[in-house]
Formats: structure tokens, C-alpha cells, sequence
């Protein structure tokens, strides 16, 4: 008795052991599968509603390219500018978009920060060791100390500073003679002024050309000058100065230290800048260099909106540092990127290109290197991050020597007497995400690896697709393998062409071909005996899916948990107990009909000239004959007919097309 199944929402009568004229039957069921199903060809594969793979696993891909217009013509999502990547709010109330805008990155209307262009941070907190500002001087903790506010101007003015006890041993005022310790003693409030008012003093007549206040100092018209009121008092208090420029080395714990080319403001400890009222403090420098904030304090205010320009933010790289900014190493092994390769030469001079490559972290870029190399040797060129060459001689085919420290190596060049003969590329363009991978490749080039210790082994090896933890850790020189799940893949070695699914999906492959396995460890079914080594070309969908025997299999497909394939150019699909179900309905590929007189006329679009329909009696009824199609219509419809003019049964029917 067949049984029904389903393929792309259509159910399909398919024969069971013992059934006869089946033909037909197989044929329209494969035929539904082959039509259904996503081929290696690519082309338009139109969903009818979403896919959904589970939450265990995802798709692998080389990339994924939008619909819109203009689309990305690189990168592994190729997105349109005015498409949009969201993310959902933690309310669950909004989506929160990511975009371009006017060729610059936002994130929910915030504008990315870049290096170049003037923007507005607002609520930021920098946590940098250095600042420059507006291309000044860079301000680090080594030359601004202390805590608090800092403020440098070139004519600043301090509201009601109480400014304490001056260390100086003179002082300016208004321009005029400088007062010192040498020639101004004693105590008491020192007053000068050109038409002075002094309250109630007793001063008798003064006839002299000096004045003794208090038994201090003698003050004389040749020792204090100028206009304007002196004042002179232990422990003065201003109200609201403007000071212009302050000769003093100290005021009021205030260290003053002037310089030929900087000055250094020192507080004491607890100590302050502080401004008074709606008025802001301002640092301007007249350097572009050696500028430094001090490790504590604000320098950008906490609340308010900040500009900053010219921006370079720097910081020491310390992997025990747990509280600084994400460090690119962390991420991304050493990489190059374009150029640096030197091409053979008639001569022993061959220049260096221009190019990129990523080091320890940093991003060097290099133009062009003039060199002559040394004739009858073997040279390794390494280059570290600070972009500085190291060339480690050897004599002609002696062993490669120790990659220089800090540095990676990117190509060999081999000479004769007079000319470079050879040139080997040590390093080729990949990509790689997570610790230790790709860590040998040699002239292998366009892979990309993701995850720890993925394609650790992979050297010549081209165009692979290794995302998760140790997937094709043994790939050496296979190419255009895409291995995607934990351990995918781990075993291949020089196989290409294969998809790889899953964790442990394809773990038994080693040279096998253009096979795609979906589902974890498919392919790896039974013992490794039994797992996919030197097989190709076979389908395994379903945890487990693969052989079921040593035998290497080709054209094999199995779709199914734990389905084996006993044969090659066989297929399998479910296991025992499997049920196929075909939809039904009008224009339908199965259906019932009931004979009225013997015979039925059955609409039907599928219908073609070469279709193979299958019948059966589903129920009797009337008196029971054989029924046949006795006529059909191309598109149109077929008419089943008993052999009994009475016979009023049900007639169940199926139809397939041939291959």
C-alpha cells in the first residue's frame, strides 16, 4: 500500500514494498524534490513564507547581499545605503536602527565618532592617560598634577580667589616698581596710592620724601611707582582682580614656575580651579605637543554638551588592564592586507611596494622600500608593528630561520650572483577572528576563520569558510570548504567544495568532494569507518545522517536523524516508521474522485500528455471493477473509467511526471 509524502506542501503517493506499477508514482515524487529544492546551481529560490533553521544552528555563507539596489559590491553583508540593520529596545517598545547616513554611520540618530570630522560628544567620560586638544600640546599626568579643575589662559582672571601667603621675594603691581622682601619689611597693611584716602590715620606733617608705616620699611618715590592703590597685609583677601601678568613664583600655596618655553601650575593637595556662576573655564594652548591631563579630575564636563576636535585618543597596550578600551589583538591575529610582496628581478635591486598589513594590534602602512639584496642568499623579510623591516640572511636553501620577535614575516626572496630568482609569499590576504587562527598560513589566501583555534592547520589551502571553535583544524590544502559549527570539518585535510553544517558535521571527511552535510556530526554515521573519507557529491541532512557502511559512497543522499545510505547513486529519506504526507485540493497532484456510471472526469492543470497516473480503489462501491484513465487533456483534465458501468467507488489517484 503506498503512503503519502509531503514535498513543498504538496503530498505525493509513494510506493511501499510490494506495491506494483509504482513507476509513475516515484517519478512525480522525485521529481517534486528535485523541482522543490535548493540546488548548487544558485538561481531565484523563491520562499513562500520563513524558513526557520531552530535555534541551534545558522547558515554559512560567503555572503549575504540585499535586494535593494546598489548593494555593497564586497564584504560578507553586502547591504544597499539606504538599508538598515535593527536591533530591539529592552522595553520591547521601539526598534533601535542602525544606518548610513550622509556616508556616516548612526545608531538610533546618534552619529558614530570618527577621527577627522568635527562632532559633539555630550555625556562622555574620558578615561584616556593624555588629551590633545585643538592640536595643542598634549596634556598627560606627568606634566599637569594634582586634583580637580585645571585651567591655563594666557590672561586669565580668577573671581574672589583668597590666595593665601605669596613665597615670592617680589612682586609687580600695576605696572610699577617691584616690592620684594629686600626692600619692603615689617608687618602691617601696606598702602600706595596716587591721591590716597586713609580713614582717621594720625599722620602728622609729613615733610619728607619717604613714609616708615609701622616701624617697617621706609617706602620712598624711588622705591614704589605708579598709580593706582598699593596694598600690602599678611594674609590679603581681593575681591574680584583682574591679574595681568604674575612675576611670583608662589601665591597662596600656588606654584608659579615660568619658563622660557612652558609654565607649570602646581595645587596643593585638595586643591581646586573653580569658576564661579554661568561662566565656563577655558584651557588654550599655544603648542601642538606635550600637552598632558592630569590620571584624576574632569576635563570634559560631565553634564554638559563638549567638543572636541583634532581628536587622538592613546593608550598603552597591558592585557592585564582590565579596565581599558578593546584592544584589536584581542580579536584579530596578524593579517596582511594589499602590497609588500617584491617581485623577481634581472637585477639584485627589487623594491618593496606600498601596502598594509596588521601587526600586534596596529595598523602599518608602508610605501614603497627601496633594496638591493645580497647576492647567493636566502633572505626573510619580518616587519613589526612599528613598521620597521628586519631581513635575516641565510645561505641558499638552509632552513627558514626564527620569525624576528614582535614581528610577522611576510615574504622570502631567494638570489643568485646577480639577480633575485624567487620571491615566496610567507603571508596572504585572510581574515581571522579568535585566538590562534590561521596561525600558519602560508601562501593559502582569501579564507576566512572564525573562532578558536579554527583551520590552525591550513596553509596553501584557498577560499574556505571555517566559523566556530577548532572547525577545519586539519584543512591543509583544501579550498572552497565552508565548515561551520564546532569541530566541522576537523578532519579534512586536501577535500574542496564541501558544506559542512553543524557540530562535528563532515568530522570524517579527509579528501572527500563536493558533498554537503547538514546537521550535527552528518556524515560521521557509525564508526569513522563509516563516515564520509573519500566519498563526493552526496546530500546528508539530520543529526547523524551518513553511511552504513565502509564502503565510500558517491551521488548519495540521505536526508534524515541517524539515516544511512547502503549504496552509491541511492538515496534515502526517513526512517523506518517515516510517513509521507502529499497536500491535497484542487489542481493538486493527489486526490480522490467518485466514479458515478463507471467513469469520472477529473479537473486538473497539472495534467501533461506524458503524465503517469496512478489509481487505486480508496472505497467500493456499486459493482467493483478495474478503472483506467480512458482519456485526458493536457492541462486540463484525464477521466478515469471502470471497466463495471455500475461501479460507484472511490478512486484514489496519483500523478507524476518522468524525468
Amino acid at each position: 500500500m503506498s503512503v503519502n509524502l509531503n514535498v513543498n506542501g504538496i503530498a505525493y503517493q509513494y510506493p511501499e514494498n510490494g506495491d506494483v506499477n509504482w513507476g509513475t508514482q516515484a517519478t512525480a515524487w522525485a521529481t517534486a524534490v528535485s523541482n522543490s529544492t535548493l540546488q548548487k546551481n544558485g538561481g531565484t529560490f523563491a520562499l513562500t513564507a520563513d524558513a526557520n533553521f531552530g535555534s541551534s544552528f545558522g547558515i554559512v555563507a560567503k555572503y549575504v547581499k540585499s535586494q535593494t539596489g546598489n548593494a555593497a559590491a564586497a564584504g560578507v553583508l553586502r547591504l544597499a545605503n539606504a538599508d538598515t540593520i535593527a536591533f530591539r529596545n529592552g522595553a520591547n517598545t521601539a526598534d533601535l536602527p542602525l544606518a548610513v547616513v550622509s556616508d556616516k554611520l548612526r545608531f538610533n540618530g546618534a552619529e558614530f565618532v570618527d577621527t577627522t570630522s568635527v562632532q559633539t560628544l555630550t555625556n562622555k567620560d574620558y578615561v584616556g592617560t593624555s588629551l590633545i586638544i585643538g592640536g595643542g600640546t598634549a596634556l598627560t599626568t606627568t606634566n599637569a598634577t594634582g586634583t580637580g579643575n585645571l585651567v591655563k589662559a594666557t590672561s586669565p582672571t580668577l573671581v574672589t580667589p583668597a590666595l593665601g601667603v605669596a613665597t615670592a621675594t617680589s612682586l609687580a603691581i600695576g605696572g610699577g616698581t617691584v616690592i620684594s622682601t629686600s626692600n619692603a619689611t615689617g608687618t602691617g597693611d601696606l598702602v600706595k596710592a596716587t591721591s590716597p584716602s586713609l580713614v582717621t590715620p594720625a599722620l602728622g606733617v609729613a615733610t619728607a620724601t619717604s613714609l616708615a608705616i609701622g616701624g617697617g620699611s621706609v617706602i620712598t618715590t624711588s622705591n614704589a611707582t605708579g598709580t593706582g592703590n598699593l596694598v600690602r597685609a599678611t594674609s590679603p583677601t581681593l575681591v574680584s582682580p583682574t591679574l595681568g601678568d604674575a612675576t611670583v613664583t608662589t601665591v597662596n600655596n600656588v606654584e608659579i614656575a615660568p619658563a622660557a618655553t612652558y609654565a607649570t601650575l602646581h595645587l596643593a593637595d585638595t586643591s581646586s580651579l573653580t569658576t564661579v556662576g554661568g561662566f565656563d573655564a577655558t584651557l588654550t594652548f599655544a603648542a601642538t605637543t606635550n600637552v598632558t591631563f592630569p590620571n584624576a579630575g574632569n576635563v570634559l564636563t560631565d553634564t554638559s554638551t563638549n567638543t572636541v576636535q583634532f581628536k587622538t585618543f592613546k593608550q598603552t597596550y597591558d592585557i592585564q588592564n582590565s579596565t581599558k578600551f578593546a584592544e584589536f589583538p584581542d580579536f584579530f591575529t596578524d593579517q596582511l592586507t594589499s602590497g609588500l610582496i617584491p617581485s623577481t628581478s634581472a637585477s639584485l635591486v627589487a623594491n618593496i611596494p606600498s601596502g598594509v598589513a596588521y601587526i600586534r594590534g596596529t595598523r602599518v602602512y608602508l610605501g614603497i622600500t627601496n633594496k638591493t639584496w645580497t647576492a647567493s642568499r636566502d633572505t626573510y623579510a619580518d616587519l613589526a608593528s612599528t613598521g620597521a623591516w628586519t631581513f635575516i640572511e641565510v645561505t641558499n636553501g638552509a632552513g627558514a630561520p626564527a620569525i624576528t620577535a614582535n614581528c610577522m614575516r611576510i615574504f622570502s626572496v631567494v638570489t643568485n650572483g646577480t639577480a633575485v630568482t624567487t620571491v615566496n609569499q610567507l603571508k596572504t590576504a585572510n581574515t581571522s577572528f579568535g585566538l590562534n587562527a590561521l596561525p600558519v598560513v602560508t601562501t593559502g589566501y582569501d579564507n576566512i576563520a572564525v573562532g578558536q583555534l579554527a583551520g590552525t592547520a591550513l596553509t596553501t589551502g584557498f577560499s574556505n569558510a571555517l566559523f566556530g571553535v577548532e572547525a577545519g583544524t586539519a584543512i591543509i590544502g583544501g579550498y572552497e570548504n565552508v565548515c561551520f559549527g564546532p569541530y566541522a570539518g576537523n578532519t579534512m585535510t586536501s577535500g574542496f567544495s564541501n558544506i559542512c553544517v553543524g557540530a562535528e558535521s563532515g568530522s570524517g571527511i579527509i579528501g572527500a568532494n563536493s558533498n554537503i552535510l547538514i546537521g550535527k556530526a552528518a556524515g560521521v554515521t557509525g564508526t569513522p569507518a563509516n563516515a564520509i573519507t573519500s566519498g563526493s557529491n552526496c546530500v546528508f541532512i539530520g543529526a547523524n545522517a551518513g553511511y552504513g557502511s565502509a564502503t565510500q559512497r558517491a551521488n548519495a543522499i540521505g536526508i534524515g536523524d541517524a539515516v544511512t545510505v547502503s549504496a552509491a547513486n541511492a538515496w534515502t529519506i526517513g526512517k523506518l516508521g517515516t510517513v509521507q504526507y502529499i497536500k491535497e485540493g484542487a489542481n493538486g497532484a493527489m486526490g480522490v474522485s467518485t466514479l458515478v456510471a463507471g467513469t469520472v472526469t477529473v479537473s486538473n492543470t497539472k495534467v501533461t500528455a506524458n503524465s503517469r497516473i496512478f489509481l487505486s480503489t480508496n472505497t467500493s462501491g456499486g459493482t467493483v471493477g478495474h478503472p483506467y484513465i480512458s482519456a485526458r487533456t493536457a492541462g486540463t483534465s484525464f477521466t478515469i473509467t471502470s471497466t463495471s458501468g455500475t461501479d460507484t467507488s472511490t478512486i484514489a489517484w496519483e500523478i507524476k511526471e518522468p524525468a
